[in-house]
């Protein structure tokens, strides 16, 4: 596989979904996903770096044809199928027939929470292409973003889509900190009273 396919993000998602991988999309896909209108060419997921995780990861990698992608990514000898090399590696930069996707650890991922744990925590889970999926929350996305726009060797074209996306998801973030500030406390739902 060396041309790379078009992005069908539908079917990444859903054979992730299918093989129940335990994992938080990011990337252009997750700014996407919040309402945002821009390209991406592929999808970005930070999974939950356990044996039992992986063996699932390996099982949807095997249903996609996932091959390692970028310069003498053949030399390397990964067995994308096998979950114990999946362990022992942290990040995986792949090519299926579905488009390419990219497959991090968290403790690899400029800028991301100290663990899979606080991640998936803040997450937002929303349904979308047809599966459930949890998406990073937008302050996540922005430390990411900050963080990966701030590498020397970054693309000029990148770093100018970051700063877009870091703009659009500060404004989400003002968004659902008024509208969770606008909720009703528990305690005043059940007693009648305002917060």
């Amino acid at each position: 596989m060396t041309e790379q396919p078009a992005l069908d993000a539908a079917q990444l998602l859903a054979a992730l979904d299918r093989h129940q991988v335990d994992c938080v999309l990011i990337g252009g896909m997750a700014v996407q996903a919040y309402g945002h209108v821009r390209t991406t060419v592929d999808l970005d997921v930070i999974a939950a770096w356990t044996p039992e995780n992986l063996r699932r990861l390996a099982g949807a990698l095997d249903e996609l044809g996932a091959r390692l992608r970028g310069v003498d990514a053949d030399l390397l000898g990964i067995d994308l199928s096998d979950p114990a090399q999946l362990y022992d590696g942290g990040n995986f930069l792949m090519r299926t027939r579905h488009g390419d996707l990219d497959v991090f650890a968290v403790d690899q991922t400029a800028g991301a929470p100290t663990s899979y744990e606080a991640l998936r925590a803040r997450a937002v889970s929303v349904e979308v292409l047809g599966a459930r999926i949890l998406i990073a929350h937008p302050e996540d996305l922005i430390r990411m973003k900050t963080a990966a726009s701030s590498f020397r060797d970054r693309p000029e074209a990148k770093r100018r889509q970051d700063l877009d996306d870091i703009a659009v998801l500060e404004r989400l973030r003002a968004e659902l900190d008024k509208a969770a500030a606008a909720k009703p406390t528990r305690g005043a739902r059940d007693t009648g009273e305002s917060p």
